[in-house]
């Protein structure tokens, strides 16, 4: 689970040549090109590694921590010692200042959790604290697992399944519970959304990785929908089809998906992430194949000359910093792992 000249390379393999297949080596090619367009983001030498300052300020963040996540599961050699001993402190820090990472969002811990294994380092031992613990199954103890709503439950079960992590008898949170959680949070149009009655392509990818693990699995669970109160009873594998049914429902006419009515990088690079999760291969599937487009095809529509990609090929005045023409960080780091 683990680093070049790129923009004559980029020139070279243009979006048609994803038309049926993606090779390794142009996917190899794709995956550097946006690393060292992060590098040239930072003014890093594409020949340094990127974990090195200036990027390093960024260990801890949501703009930091996405990239060695991706990095360190590629396989790609860069400087993971010194990430892992910056996070080690600024997890101290906060620990120390704060009582902890963030009062509300749980997934602070995962994301930091998930980037630290990638690098090869134990999450539940930085200098004593424990963040698949504290972040996961105990808690609750402190704030519900699902205080900033479903993404603290599909992340904090991700997490837990990374290294299937054994969950104490007395924990605050068992895995069935967040299982049947996530479950109750289905829609009746089968997908999932952090907002909306509808189903929303980021969302249901999200909640469909969490539950791969758990595709094969006869046992039921009995809960409520948080929708409309029904009681149902479901194994996750009635749940993940129709959850893909929905996403399929989702795909665009471009081979790319939509969220809140906009055509967007990352929503399409987390159906790629769910799809082969569950072992769907995104090239071939014909429920996932829109007028001869593939889910490839569709990312790499957002593909920029610098080697980065776009959010949107639509500028919105609600995410102002997603030009449409200007290679966006959170869209190239999902589009990257």
């Amino acid at each position: 689970m683990k680093k070049i000249m790129f923009m004559i390379l980029l020139f070279l393999i243009p979006s048609y040549a994803y038309a049926n297949d993606l090779s390794e080596e142009q996917l190899n090619q794709t995956i550097q090109q946006i690393i060292d367009w992060k590098k040239q983001e930072h003014q890093i030498p594409t020949t340094s590694p990127l974990l090195q300052n200036p990027f390093l300020q960024n260990a801890g963040t949501t703009t930091g921590d996405w990239y060695p996540f991706a990095i360190g599961r590629a396989g790609i050699s860069d400087d993971y010692d010194a990430y892992l001993a910056v996070i080690q402190d600024t997890v101290q820090k906060r620990y120390k200042e704060l009582g902890g990472l963030d009062a509300t969002k749980a997934t602070e811990w995962h994301r930091i959790s998930l980037a630290i294994l990638a690098l090869g380092g134990d999450p539940t031992n930085i200098g004593g604290i424990n963040l698949i613990e504290d972040g996961t199954y105990n808690r609750g103890l402190k704030a519900p697992l699902d205080l900033q709503g479903l993404n603290g439950l599909i992340w904090g079960l991700i997490t837990l399944d990374s290294m299937r992590y054994e969950v104490p008898d007395n924990a605050a949170n068992s895995r069935q519970d967040i299982i049947g959680a996530i479950l109750a949070a289905q829609l009746k149009d089968g997908g999932f959304s952090f907002y909306h009655d509808t189903s929303d392509p980021d969302i249901t990818a999200m909640a469909l990785q969490a539950l791969a693990p758990y595709a094969n699995s006869f046992e039921t669970f009995t809960y409520k929908t948080q929708q409309t109160g029904e009681t149902m009873t479901k194994t996750v594998r009635q749940v993940i089809e129709e959850a893909l049914v929905a996403l399929q429902s989702l795909q665009l006419p471009t081979g790319d998906f939509g969220s809140w009515g906009e055509a967007n990088a990352e929503s399409t690079a987390q159906v790629l992430v769910a799809l082969t999760a569950l072992q769907i291969d995104p090239l071939t599937d014909e429920r996932f194949i829109k007028n001869g487009k593939n889910i490839i095809n569709g990312i790499m529509r957002y593909a920029q000359p610098d080697g980065g990609f776009v959010h949107s090929e639509t500028y919105s005045s609600d995410n102002p910093t997603s030009l449409p023409d200007v290679s966006n960080s959170m869209a190239s780091e999902q589009v990257l792992y």
